[in-house]
């Protein structure tokens, strides 16, 4: 099973912002309640996260990703409304949907970059003068119970001394760590520095290596850990199970 360097030790009340599926994150519900803006490390395609974050909280949110631009979002809808003609004249209609959705998507992008409380900075977290510091994320959030979503595709590892650094202006953070079989160790020193209590970690990754351990985990942090129970609910309503196998994906993690 899960080292207990991974492992929940006690239940604690959790809250879903965003979908069940891929674009949900977990927090839990008493530093959700306390922040007061959220930082958004990786946004990409999918917002679904901010989207209900800001329904449910209405704070400040701060979204960061270099591989996006307002140019990029417009040229891919002008892109999909060209093959959403083409498909609709050749009757086929499982691809007209997903240009339709997928243009559907990015009008709500943009409608959301257009709210007066988000701002969308074009920028790498972590890249030096590639891209913007934490420190200077921290710095324009202006906050001591911030909340962080981290998805940066493996340069979360880039960031993480800087986390610890400023770990007193942070309520709760979600992070998903990437090959997690081949850097376990940062990511077990990394919570013990941070000094902040896991409520929950779900499995993100496949099995690449072939020893039965995830490439990926999904971690949620909290500085406030209020105990709903001393024994762990885990897993629980909030974790997904393989289908067919009805099996958690976390249990199915023999080891990390």
């Amino acid at each position: 099973m899960l080292s207990s360097h991974f492992r929940p030790k006690k239940s604690y009340e959790l809250i879903r912002v965003g979908p069940k599926e891929i674009g949900g994150f977990i927090f839990e519900k008493i530093a959700f309640e306390k922040c007061d803006i959220l930082l958004s490390f990786g946004i990409a395609s999918d917002i679904s996260c901010e989207i209900d974050f800001f329904k449910k909280k209405n704070v400040k949110i701060h979204c960061y990703d270099h591989t996006i631009s307002r140019r990029s979002w417009n040229t891919d809808i002008f892109i999909k409304s060209i093959f959403l003609i083409i498909s609709t004249l050749m009757l086929k209609f499982n691809k007209t949907r997903y240009y339709h959705l997928g243009i559907k998507n990015l009008f709500q992008i943009i409608n959301f970059y257009n709210n007066k409380k988000v701002k969308f900075f074009f920028e790498a977290v972590g890249y030096g003068k590639y891209g913007v510091s934490f420190k200077k994320t921290i710095s324009r959030a202006s906050s001591r119970n911030i909340c962080l979503k981290i998805n940066i595709e493996h340069s979360e590892y880039r960031i993480l001394d800087e986390i610890i650094k400023y770990k007193n202006k942070i309520g709760c953070l979600v992070i998903e760590f990437h090959d997690i079989d081949i850097h376990k160790h940062l990511v077990e020193k990394f919570i013990k520095k941070l000094e902040f209590t896991l409520v929950h970690v779900a499995v993100s990754g496949a099995d690449y290596s072939g020893k039965n351990i995830p490439s990926a985990i999904t971690v949620a942090l909290s500085k406030y850990k209020k105990i709903t129970s001393n024994s762990a609910n885990y897993p629980n309503k909030y974790d997904h199970k393989v289908e067919k196998k009805n099996k958690f994906l976390i249990d199915l993690a023999k080891s990390i």
